[in-house]
């Protein structure tokens, strides 16, 4: 067997928007991509959301994950037509508002695996239309990362599991489930999942920079 070059050059290679490794994950997102959580648990709490040609990188910093299964939420409709208020799946005897319904969840949570049989939680969701079906499951160290103080938790998912979206509406939320603070470190700032609305969401073009400026929030 006689192997011969190929003409012309190699193909570029695409560095990813972050390089995730559960070391300062969030202070890696370009500033400008990071957003404040709103109804955060402590001062500090920041949900970076970026993206590139080939996947999309959510990083969430949060004293939420300190608890094995505390989960943060983001409901994602890829290439959305006009917003239709539903709800989410149920955690913890708590069910969302959401105000649009969701094609897709990225779920994050620090202790994945529970034990029960069932593998791996923390992943990418599909809505099929009358149940929630997993499409990806993150694996730890590899997809998804944690900090060793356990406040941050980052993972890239691939286009092709959304879909391959030109547009995304989002929103996002850490299941608390303590009275009267059910929900936390809500993403956009005006999230209500507690209360049916038609607004409380944002819209994001992913031909745009990654800006958190650039989101439409309605």
């Amino acid at each position: 067997m006689k192997l011969l070059p190929l003409a012309g050059e190699a193909a570029p290679t695409v560095s990813p928007a972050v390089a995730l490794d559960g070391v300062d994950d969030i202070d890696a997102v370009d500033p400008a991509a990071v957003v404040s959580a709103g109804a955060g648990l402590e001062s500090w709490s920041r949900v970076g959301l970026t993206w590139d040609a080939e996947a999309l990188t959510l990083v969430v910093n949060s004293r939420a994950f300190e608890e094995d299964y505390a989960p943060f939420v983001l409901y994602v409709e890829a290439d959305a037509g006009p917003a239709v208020p539903t709800t989410g799946f149920e955690y913890s005897g708590l069910t969302p508002a959401l105000p649009f319904t969701p094609t897709h969840s990225i779920t994050l949570r620090r202790q994945s695996d529970s034990g029960d049989g069932l593998g791996p939680w923390a992943g990418v969701w599909a809505w099929t239309g009358s149940d929630w079906s997993q499409h990806l499951r993150f694996e730890p160290g590899v997809t998804m990362f944690t900090a060793a103080d356990d406040h941050t938790i980052s993972a890239r998912v691939p286009w092709s599991v959304l879909g391959s979206p030109e547009t995304l509406r989002i929103v996002g939320h850490v299941v608390w489930a303590q009275p009267f603070e059910e929900w936390k470190e809500l993403v956009p700032y005006n999230h209500t999942p507690w209360a049916s609305s038609v607004s409380g969401y944002a819209e994001l073009d992913l031909s745009a920079p990654p800006e958190v400026s650039l989101w439409t929030v309605r």
